[in-house]
């Protein structure tokens, strides 16, 4: 039964390591995160229209430090599918149904039929750690109880997997991870939204790190400074390989440009970048290059947005999903 073959797999992960886990608390996360909310409170206002469902069920999993989507960009996506799992990469919460969604209500189309596991918070965890937190999530569903969610079909259900970031990464983890103990028709498509697939070389800039892991070091000490510079230098693709896993198995990959435009927080990064991070392609999101979100994807699959957007406006604006799932 595949419910039992995921509590034999889940049996076997090593005890959770909560020092990989901490909340980022720096003084420009505090910037970037005002940043975020009075964006989001604008996205929630431009969703597209109504559609049918075209999948059963489909799951959002964010990355690294756990920067999750905006309400217009979840409620996009669910109008895909007849559920939604919007699954924290952040321990701390049980799965429940959705009433809002970062503040934002859910529309009336959409009550009961997005359900969340995990904390909201800003954290951060290794991409191993982040994928054993996703299998005992999907566990923690199966046994929850809630409606349109039960195990058999939570496992059955081929479920189109959409991850931002490392967390795009993290997908292919997770579906050959799950494969590997039986569940071959847990996860189904894996969409990745602008994955650092040959890594994030700006994180490995000395000034660079010296502003973005200050939150980290606080937090969770060497564990998450390791993370970053694992983030930094690609490492999720040897882990990946060592499960049979390569980024030429993404299903489809979005990625874009910052252009003109960008946060004040990417823009920061750019300045850093154009003054000789190693590594880096001006052809970026701010965060992620083109080329590392298109490294060993094929060109039937790989689309560039076609708007100007930085790292976090893809996880944000609500006509992403459609973009990226096509």
């Amino acid at each position: 039964m595949p419910l039992s073959h995921l509590q034999d797999l889940v049996a076997q992960l090593p005890a959770p390591d909560l020092g990989r886990q901490g909340h980022l608390r720096s003084p420009i996360s505090r910037v970037r995160e005002g940043l975020v909310r009075r964006r989001r409170r604008k996205a929630a206002n431009g969703l597209p229209d109504r559609l049918e469902p075209d999948a059963e069920l489909g799951i959002v999993r964010p990355g690294f430090n756990n920067f999750g989507p905006s309400a217009a960009f979840v409620f996009a996506f669910a109008r895909r599918h007849e559920r939604t799992v919007l699954a924290y990469a952040c321990a701390g919460a049980g799965p429940r149904v959705c009433a809002e969604v970062d503040g934002v209500p859910v529309p009336g189309d959409l009550r009961g039929r997005i359900v969340a596991v995990g904390a909201p918070d800003w954290c951060i965890l290794s991409f191993e750690a982040a994928s054993d937190l996703f299998l005992r999530q999907l566990l923690a569903l199966a046994h929850a109880g809630l409606p349109f969610v039960d195990s058999r079909r939570l496992l059955t259900s081929r479920a189109r997997f959409l991850g931002h970031s490392q967390g795009a990464l993290e997908g292919l983890l997770d579906r050959a991870r799950l494969e590997s103990a039986g569940l071959a028709q847990a996860i189904g498509p894996v969409v990745g939204v602008a994955p650092p697939s040959a890594g994030a070389p700006i994180l490995g800039d000395p000034r660079a790190t010296t502003v973005l892991a200050r939150g980290a070091r606080a937090a969770a000490g060497p564990a998450a400074l390791k993370a970053v510079e694992d983030l930094a230098t690609g490492q999720p693709v040897h882990v990946l390989a060592r499960h049979g896993a390569t980024p030429a198995q993404f299903d489809r990959v979005l990625a874009s440009r910052i252009g003109g435009g960008g946060s004040p927080f990417f823009r920061s990064l750019g300045w850093i970048a154009s003054r000789g991070a190693k590594g880096w392609d001006s052809d970026s999101d701010g965060l992620v290059s083109v080329d590392s979100a298109r490294s060993g994807v094929d060109a039937e699959r790989f689309h560039l947005y076609e708007r100007d957007a930085d790292h976090d406006a893809l996880f944000e604006d609500p006509a992403v999903p459609d973009a990226a799932l096509g």
